[in-house]
């Protein structure tokens, strides 16, 4: 994901067999025509899961401009999509319970909110790795395409 950022020191910690693979693989996404497909699987265990919960509609500017959360998947603008009166975003473990009370989050399978939760805190914002990692792994095919229109704009 720190590659997929650009991030200077993506690097960093790694042998130098472990930064030729990551290259290497970055570089067969970027042939791919839908990279996203292969991105997700390599991602299912490495990123934080999506919590789902419905909150009340009124709720939602309120919570967009929480500073405890950081916006990502179709929240994000440079996803290019509108959210569709969902808000997708990035909170820490330490503020989780407390965002979940004041909005009154209720677990749900129709979600309109959706919160991936980081032990420390959710950079802000969030690198584009981490966008692309968010939209990759979601199902739904406009959030396929705006992961593979990132990843392929890497490559230029």
């Amino acid at each position: 994901m720190a590659l997929l950022s650009d991030a200077p020191d993506w690097a960093e910690g790694l042998s130098p067999s472990e930064r030729g693979r990551t290259t290497a693989r970055v570089a067969e996404l970027r042939l791919e025509a839908r990279p996203s497909a292969r991105l997700a699987p390599w991602l299912r265990t490495a990123y934080p899961a999506a919590l789902e919960f419905e909150a009340p509609a009124d709720d939602l500017p309120d919570l967009r401009s929480d500073a405890r959360l950081t916006p990502g998947g179709s929240s994000d603008d440079r996803s290019g999509m509108n959210d569709g009166g969902r808000l997708e975003a990035h909170v820490s473990t330490v503020d989780l319970d407390a965002v979940v009370h004041e909005y009154l989050l209720v677990p749900s399978r129709r979600p309109n909110v959706v919160l991936r939760v980081h032990d420390g805190a959710a950079p802000r914002p969030l690198p584009l790795g981490a966008l692309i990692a968010d939209l990759a792994t979601n199902t739904g095919p406009r959030e396929r395409a705006a992961a593979d229109r990132l990843i392929l704009e890497g490559a230029r």
